[in-house]
């Protein structure tokens, strides 16, 4: 495992636009426009597509459920290419402050983690989006990239919405971090 800085930006939601359908994103549907689809709970997390999203008109919203470390997971973003770096961006924003976030980017062989990279961040203010970034360098060509985000500390009542991801392909030699 290998732990990336974070970056952590909050914005307002009209700072930034939306990205276009074709800008090489492997996520189709990353703002939940039409639904949650391939994305699952976490062990028993719950999940919901509500009307707040940044842009466009959709979010998904994370609560704790029946979980000890709700989370989402889409396991099947794309299979992995020799000498690619995938970079993913999420987009997040807690109803209170304190709620620890991780995305994590890893590599599945057979339905089991092989590798993972890490960037997590505690959400300081309630209400504001901040976006977080991770890098993974592909290691085994042919693995499963899958895209985690986890909330361990999302306690009662409070929720985290997740909105606009993005996970794109570079060549690793060409990515500067």
């Amino acid at each position: 495992t290998t732990t990336r800085a974070a970056s952590t930006v909050p914005t307002p939601a009209s700072s930034r636009p939306a990205p276009a359908p074709d800008d090489g994103n492997l996520l189709t549907d990353a703002g939940f426009e039409g639904g949650l689809t391939p994305w699952r709970p976490v062990a028993g997390s719950g999940l919901e597509r509500v009307v707040d999203g940044r842009e466009g008109s959709w979010a998904l919203r994370l609560t704790r459920g029946q979980s000890r470390r709700p989370g989402v997971v889409h396991s099947a973003v794309a299979t992995l290419r020799k000498g690619r770096r995938y970079d993913a961006t999420a987009w997040v924003r807690a109803s209170r402050p304190g709620v620890e976030v991780q995305v994590n980017l890893l590599e599945l062989r057979g339905g089991k983690r092989f590798a993972v990279d890490t960037v997590g961040a505690v959400v300081t203010r309630a209400g504001e989006w901040q976006r977080l970034e991770v890098s993974h360098d592909a290691h085994r060509p042919g693995a499963t990239l899958a895209v985690e985000i986890l909330a361990p500390t999302l306690a009662g009542q409070t929720s985290l919405l997740v909105d606009d991801l993005a996970v794109h392909a570079t060549s690793a030699s060409m990515s500067i971090h």
